[in-house]
């Protein structure tokens, strides 16, 4: 790829200049320091989180390292291409080692993956305008990246000052459980995964017409079922060899309301409700805890052991297709998995809202007025025949992109996700593991900064509850809750 740089040249001031192939450059070909100095003031910069799009000579970004050390700066280049060129200018490659740089095509990953509202504040973007005037149709793409990012991550902290105190709560109630019980261990790769094929089960409405073909091949598969999902297969007959749960809601204990079976293996978030978990132990102890990134858990967790799985945009049916795939079996089939309103009904039968409602139903407020009301909370969209929403839309992308990124061929057969694993990041055993109180003690006193990254969604919570607006101060509560609740 060419690059937007042709040359080098010296200002009169002597600083080396890059400049683009139209000929002009970033900064002025006069006096670049000065200049850079007059820019940072008209800017009134206050945020702690910068974002530049254009690195040029690095003049820019050095006075603002010099003017605001302690804030986190992010640049954009248009290629990787370009950056290597940058790092002909001396100097220029150790002021790289000191901020984060990337190509056009990684902001939106970068800034999902670093910018966190509740621990910088807000984020202030800086550009250079020479540099987006070269090649407008890259600017265009620059700017909808960002706003593409900065619309997940406002949903995301959205989630995270909504559900904060709730995953804080049931995270450290778990872990007063958990981290008294004897440690189980479980041999996920069974020795005939060679042979079965996984069926993940989620609860979309074309599920209702594959339960007689699981029942009929049940020997052929192993069943793992999402928690909706699990009545359904129960209901019909079918005792799964798995179930996964990851909410934190206290309505999920109604997925769990009938008999369980003492060789289902139960796969919880650490951060599910309690309830669920008090439910399974009457049954059994085949729990499995995992973590999809909750920073606590992570930081209390002991990573060498403890399963993590990836939820894509938060949803338990892809966790349940990671863990297919972290178990090793190779011919992976998703049933239900619909992401959409097929015969006009948002889930299959036996689901517990499947239950509520039909057991509301009457003659001037039957079922299908009720669904109806479900369905049309949000605008519907008709594709390819089928009725879904943006939301909806949104996750099928997310399931879809979770296997494009890891380069796994899938195909959809009759409503059915075909996947053939090449995966190799297989755990032969996986165990329920915590730190105890003094390892938690002694990495707080090593990683203090992490322990802050930890309590984030709690601050995200207090932030938005409180009219407490010194984040210095809402970090230090959420700290001196965790250490309390803990007896640290």
């Amino acid at each position: 790829m060419q690059s937007i740089y042709k040359e080098l040249i010296t200002s009169k001031t002597g600083i080396i200049l890059p400049v683009l192939q139209s000929g002009k450059t970033l900064e002025s070909t006069y006096n670049p320091e000065r200049d850079a100095e007059r820019k940072i003031q008209s800017l009134n910069i206050s945020e702690n989180f910068l974002l530049i799009l254009g690195f040029g000579s690095g003049i820019l970004i050095r006075k603002l390292i010099e003017i605001f050390p302690d804030s986190k700066i992010f640049c954009v280049e248009f290629s990787k291409t370009d950056i290597d060129f940058l790092k002909k200018i001396p100097g220029n490659e150790s002021l790289i080692e000191k901020i984060h740089i990337f190509s056009k095509e990684e902001i939106y990953n970068s800034l999902i993956q670093n910018y966190i509202p509740s621990l910088y504040g807000n984020l202030k973007i800086i550009e250079q305008t020479n540099y987006l005037s070269e090649n407008q149709e890259y600017t265009e793409y620059l700017r909808s990246e960002i706003q593409r990012a900065l619309s997940d991550i406002s949903k995301d902290y959205s989630v995270q000052a909504h559900f904060g105190k709730l995953w804080q709560h049931n995270i450290l109630n778990n872990y007063k459980g958990i981290i008294n019980t004897e440690s189980k261990t479980f041999n996920i790769i069974y020795q005939n995964k060679v042979i079965k094929k996984c069926a993940v089960l989620a609860a979309g409405p074309t599920l209702d017409k594959k339960i007689p073909y699981l029942i009929q091949n049940r020997k052929d598969y192993f069943i793992l079922a999402t928690d909706t999902a699990f009545q359904a297969a129960e209901k019909s007959g079918i005792t799964c060899d798995a179930v996964i749960t990851l909410d934190a809601q206290n309505v999920s204990t109604t997925h769990f309301t009938r008999k369980l079976s003492n060789n289902t293996i139960f796969l919880v978030e650490y951060s599910s409700s309690p309830s669920i978990i008090k439910k399974i132990r009457k049954t059994t102890d085949n729990i499995l805890f995992f973590t999809t990134g909750h920073p606590l858990t992570d930081f209390i967790a002991n990573k060498n052991k403890s399963l993590h799985l990836n939820s894509g945009s938060g949803t338990v049916t892809i966790a349940a297709l990671d863990f297919a795939l972290k178990a090793g079996f190779k011919d992976i089939e998703v049933f239900g998995a619909d992401f959409s309103f097929p015969y006009n009904k948002p889930y299959a039968k036996g689901t517990y809202l499947d239950t509520l409602y039909n057991n509301k139903a009457c003659k001037i407020n039957n079922s299908e007025t009720v669904f109806s009301k479900l369905m049309f909370r949000t605008e519907l969209k008709n594709v390819s025949g089928t009725k879904t929403t943006g939301v909806l839309k949104g996750y099928k992308e997310s399931f879809e992109r979770y296997l494009t990124d890891l380069k796994i061929p899938f195909e959809i057969k009759q409503n059915v996700y075909v996947i053939k694993n090449s995966y190799e990041n297989i755990s032969k055993e996986l165990s329920n593991s915590l730190l105890t109180k003094e390892k938690i003690a002694e990495k707080i006193k090593s990683e203090n900064q992490n322990l802050k990254t930890a309590l984030l969604p709690f601050t995200a919570f207090l932030q938005r509850t409180t009219s407490e607006k010194n984040l210095d101060l809402l970090h230090e509560q959420a700290e001196n809750d965790f250490r309390r609740y803990l007896n640290l």
